[in-house]
């Protein structure tokens, strides 16, 4: 009995002693194996690039080696916009990952209602500007302050906004860089000037190239998540003759935490930022009514790519169900407003009945009217007649001159 418990407290010396020391080896040899593995790279700048009047089918009938560079070693999708189509809605939309009837942000009232993610990048401590030609004076969308950095560059085209957002990279190397391009000229499309058109597509992506390869000699572009995005310009098409397609702007997407190579099915302009969000560990804003865009995500860590799958359809379920409870409730809507409709048409056909029977005895009454005037006016002659025979009468009879 000694003897056995003798052997068991051997065994229980020898494992405290050389278990640590096989399980530091072990450790050791994880560490030299992942030595040799790239490591995962992260986000240190965020740039938007917005471009006016830049649509999606402008793009496909123009050369853009740029935006196919770029796509190749990211993605590219078609993001459907906002309505109204205005520039200022639609890059509120865009920076607040929220559609209009959330943030509030329209023609007649500049004041939004949730928060850009510009401004909420500075909350997290983080720099942030934003760079435009002069004429846009922000859309109105960074007059409330923010801690937002703010660029105008006065009758500037597309080289003279680049060379500045260049710039002010190279001095401030902000976390997050907003910059708006004046894009296409809204008059060339009423022109039908297609060749000019052409030309200014080409001038975008040739900007475009010149910042990407800055970025790539400053030695910033691997750990920049680089969104690229157009709009529909100005638009004075009424809602009711806007096809898809006016609506669809482009969008390219690159950086740390996406995927290489893809072209996703249309997304919303509203999905940018919470996606974004994810990749930046940034909170959106609460009131954002955009989804993540799962598919774009790359997979690895603590997503799979199953796992992305699911999510991406789980969220596009979830849509697909507001979405047609909202169906429901417009058709229910419509079919109060149609009931609604025929009650005020009925009442409208009893009033108009109503009315006409009281013109018809209005009518009545006045021909009654006149008939008793006639009436009076010839018993009145016949009377003024009968006097005067009778004063004739009487005159002749009894007085003899």
């Amino acid at each position: 009995m000694k003897l056995l418990k003798r052997v068991f407290l051997l065994v229980v010396f020898i494992g405290l002693v050389f278990c640590p020391a096989a399980q530091a080896e072990t450790e050791a040899e994880l560490d030299r194996e992942d030595e040799g593995q790239p490591r995962e790279k992260t986000v240190e700048h965020v740039i938007f690039i917005t471009a006016g009047g830049l649509s999606d089918q402008r793009i496909k009938s123009a050369y853009t080696p740029s935006l196919n560079g770029m796509a190749a070693g990211g993605l590219k999708a078609a993001a459907v916009g906002v309505l109204p189509t205005n520039q200022a809605v639609l890059r509120a939309s865009l920076l607040t990952g929220a559609n209009p009837d959330i943030h509030g942000f329209n023609e007649n009232n500049r004041q939004l209602k949730t928060g850009l993610f510009p401004e909420t990048v500075v909350r997290y401590g983080r720099s942030s500007v934003y760079i435009c030609p002069g004429e846009s004076v922000f859309r109105g969308l960074f007059t409330g302050g923010g801690g937002v950095k703010t660029y105008t560059v006065e009758g500037g085209g597309n080289k003279d906004v680049i060379t500045r957002a260049v710039s002010v990279f190279q001095k401030e190397k902000p976390y997050f860089i907003g910059i708006e391009l004046p894009g296409i000229d809204p008059d060339l499309e009423v022109q039908g000037d297609t060749k000019k058109t052409a030309a200014m597509v080409n001038d975008v992506d040739a900007q475009l190239g010149c910042l990407l390869a800055s970025l790539r000699s400053m030695g910033e572009f691997e750990s920049s998540l680089i969104i690229f995005t157009g709009d529909y310009g100005e638009s004075d098409r009424t809602e009711n003759s806007l096809t898809t397609k006016d609506l669809t702007v482009p969008l390219v997407m690159a950086g740390p935490g996406l995927r290489a190579g893809m072209e996703l099915p249309p997304v919303k302009i509203t999905d940018i930022v919470p996606t974004v969000a994810l990749l930046t560990g940034i909170q959106v804003s609460p009131e954002s009514d955009g989804n993540v865009i799962w598919n774009a995500i790359a997979p690895g860590g603590s997503f799979s790519e199953q796992n992305l799958m699911l999510k991406r359809i789980r969220d596009l379920s979830d849509e697909n169900l507001e979405i047609t409870g909202m169906i429901y409730r417009l058709s229910e809507e419509k079919r109060l407003v149609k009931t609604e409709k025929e009650k005020v048409n009925r009442e409208k056909a009893q009033i108009q009945e109503t009315i006409g029977a009281r013109d018809r005895e209005i009518k009545s009454l006045k021909w009654k009217n006149r008939l008793l005037r006639l009436v009076e006016g010839v018993t009145v002659l016949v009377m003024g007649s009968g006097y005067l025979v009778e004063y004739y009468y009487l005159k002749k009879r009894f007085l003899m001159f």
